[in-house]
């Protein structure tokens, strides 16, 4: 069933909201980039790190419920609240509507905490706080927690089809009439692990971090964004490739990959179509949150919009969308 795109929330290096990510697109706006020297094996160098901010959370939770979440989950429920706003739909039965959040890497920060404290006081005495902040599924249910939210959650982590896992379960809970509404998203964070892991890997100078929601319903409904007509998630080989001939005869392509395996094929499918050029670097791997995010807001003006993304491993994920 085609997906209705209600509303978007984003925040990243640009700011925070959908209007940041429609300034972006029109050079309106850059983010903003700051540079960091890591050290490694071979020597320094040099990455630059788009980071986004979540102040401003206080203005819907307190602060006293802040305390427990670490970054990646601020992010999250930032970008959640703004997608309710933007979508402007009051749901009074909060049963009836769903989560669905996808993270390819999950609460890093809460991650590297619990493994210091596992390394510097031993297994009696790592702190709990952090092992339960560091779970995948964290990012859900705190989000849900602080929302309210009754109905299905769940979290996806798929590295480059994280964003399809999202998509389907969205798609199935509506389809089969469990939920009203879903609330889905998609981000990563940068931390210092995974900066040292880029560094180290070469051939990359740029990191992004970030989280983008949206608000999904049944796709007839009027007051939509966009619709989400078809997802795709595969590999992106010889084979697969056909499944994706059709990517000529769009007006627009919104494509960002972490190069690899994929980027000669994709290249090919993807000359026809006007490109869109992101404002914003992809995550490592591309969630395809942002690309999504831009996408729906592209596709008001250009009609039938694709985002395709795809990872190193060329796992793909490819979002169709029209007014």
């Amino acid at each position: 069933m085609a997906l209705a795109v209600l509303g978007v929330g984003a925040v990243s290096a640009l700011g925070q909201g959908a209007g940041t990510l429609e300034d972006g697109l029109a050079g309106r706006r850059l983010p903003a980039a700051e540079h960091e020297t890591i050290a490694t094996v071979s020597g320094e160098a040099t990455l630059a790190v788009f980071r986004a901010r979540s102040d401003g959370l206080e203005r819907y939770v307190q602060a006293r419920a802040l305390r427990r979440l670490d970054r990646l989950s601020r992010m999250a429920l930032l970008a959640s609240h703004l997608a309710l706003e933007d979508a402007g739909v009051h749901i009074a039965d909060r049963s009836r509507l769903g989560l669905a959040f996808g993270s390819a890497f999950g609460p890093q920060s809460a991650s590297d905490a619990f493994n210091d404290s596992l390394i510097e006081g031993g297994d009696r005495c790592a702190s709990p706080t952090a092992f339960a902040g560091s779970v995948h599924n964290a990012l859900g249910s705190q989000a849900s927690i602080a929302l309210g939210i009754e109905g299905p959650c769940q979290t996806v982590t798929a590295l480059g089809q994280t964003l399809g896992g999202v998509l389907a379960w969205a798609e199935a809970w509506l389809a089969r009439g469990e939920v009203d509404y879903v609330l889905a998203g998609a981000g990563e964070e940068v931390t210092p692990f995974a900066a040292f892991c880029a560094a180290s890997a070469g051939g990359r100078a740029v990191l992004s971090e970030g989280f983008t929601a949206f608000l999904l319903g049944a796709g007839a409904q009027a007051q939509r964004r966009a619709r989400v007509e078809r997802t795709l998630s595969g590999h992106l080989t010889a084979h697969d490739a056909r499944r994706l001939d059709f990517l000529p005869d769009l007006e627009t392509l919104i494509l960002s990959h972490d190069g690899g395996l994929g980027a000669e094929a994709a290249a090919r499918l993807a000359r026809s179509p006007v490109p869109a050029c992101t404002p914003l670097p992809d995550c490592l791997p591309p969630c395809a949150g942002f690309d999504l995010a831009l996408a729906a807001l592209w596709s008001r003006a250009a009609g039938q919009t694709a985002c395709l993304s795809f990872d190193r491993a060329a796992r793909y994920t490819l979002v169709v969308l029209a007014r």
